[in-house]
């Protein structure tokens, strides 16, 4: 069987670049013929969106590398991600379409995210019909929990939608953990930016550092492309804190730096607003992290109340305090939550698990196909 497998890779490191780049390095290859059309940008994540000249040429040098592919390999099935934002779906539709046009292909798309359906409903009249024209079109979509099914039932029906949460092959080595609790760490990795919380993080911080004085927030990740304003006002909140020295912007991290990072965080805060299944959580579970997050998206799918963590309503950053303040103040119970993420990720989210339930949903998409 033959995939057409259309996505970018890393660099630049985001959620979806990560989950490409572990796909096609996986038992795929061994088992279908993976043909890649790869869409990098390797440009720095402020081009992500943008109208210039260089996104459309490189979006028309994609199209016309797409129509040679599918022209001269025939492939079985078509798989990609689709995007959140207009300008890069724009393209990710015409490369449905083109696809349908050109080949007896089967569309699989994977929808790596929580936002699908609130871009749809917030976008203009025209392009609301060109998603549904390329939706229709489309035969099979994946998405990463059972929250998320309803967020994609307009276009498909339940038995062509596939749940597959995401899998990690992050290792860390547990045994090195911090084991000094003199100071506890609360870290978050990911964009720095309004819709991932990370404002409302600060003011916790502050509010729980007139309470404890030996907390340190740690923050990892680049800001989020297209907000200078946020990134000012964030710095300028930091350097004015009380609590400045206890506050730490560690910047984009990957590999040992990563690792490093994990095993010093005895908390993991993540209090975004809008997600899918975030790769960050699994990291954490998989470092034997306690977790306090928001319940948004399939999170919950990953992060079970009372279990391995803490769930709190988006925005609710007294009720997110509260949370943070029970695990500051008990040990026994950030050790408990820990070995549970780890239980709970070594069972449900392996890198080898979540390749077994892709392979499974495009064999199904393969043998319709061939009837």
């Amino acid at each position: 069987m033959k995939i057409l497998f259309i996505g970018s890779l890393p660099p630049p490191y985001h959620g979806v670049t990560v989950q490409n780049q572990r796909l096609l390095n996986s038992k795929l290859q061994d088992i279908f013929k993976i043909i890649h059309l790869d869409t990098t940008d390797k440009r720095d994540l402020n081009n992500l969106g943008k109208i210039d000249i260089g996104n459309i040429w490189l979006g028309i040098s994609h199209l016309f590398r797409l129509l040679s592919l599918v022209i001269r390999n025939r492939p079985d099935i078509i798989y990609l991600t689709v995007a959140q934002n207009t300008v890069a779906f724009l393209r990710d539709g015409l490369f449905i379409l083109l696809s349908k046009i050109f080949s007896r292909a089967k569309v699989v798309i994977h929808f790596r995210g929580g936002n699908y359906y609130n871009f749809y409903s917030d976008s203009l009249w025209l392009l609301r019909k060109f998603m549904d024209l390329v939706y229709n079109y489309s035969d099979y979509g994946i998405v990463l929990g059972k929250n998320l099914i309803s967020m994609v039932s307009k276009w498909f029906d339940e038995k062509k939608i596939f749940v597959i949460p995401n899998g990690t092959d992050f290792f860390v080595d547990i045994s090195k953990r911090k084991k000094d609790f003199s100071e506890i760490n609360i870290g978050y990795i990911g964009f720095l930016g309004p819709e991932k919380g990370t404002y409302e993080l600060l003011n916790i911080f502050e509010e729980l550092s007139t309470e404890y004085s030996d907390i340190k927030l740690i923050l990892a990740g680049e800001f989020a492309y297209g907000n200078i304003e946020f990134k000012e006002d964030f710095l300028k909140k930091i350097a004015t804190s009380k609590y400045k020295h206890n506050i730490i912007l560690s910047g984009k991290i990957i590999d040992k730096q990563k690792q490093d990072f994990f095993l010093n965080t005895d908390i993991f805060a993540f209090p975004s607003w809008i997600e899918g299944h975030p790769n960050v959580i699994l990291e954490a579970m998989a470092a034997s992290c306690p977790i306090v997050a928001s319940d948004v998206g399939a999170v919950s799918e990953s992060v079970l109340d009372g279990y391995n963590g803490f769930l709190v309503p988006a925005r609710e950053e007294g009720k997110f305090k509260v949370k943070l303040s029970e695990l500051i103040k008990n040990e026994e119970l950030r050790k408990k939550m820990g070995e549970n993420s780890f239980l709970l990720y070594k069972e449900k989210f392996t890198s080898d698990i979540n390749i077994d339930k892709i392979i499974n949903a495009f064999q199904i998409a393969g043998t319709e196909q061939c009837v």
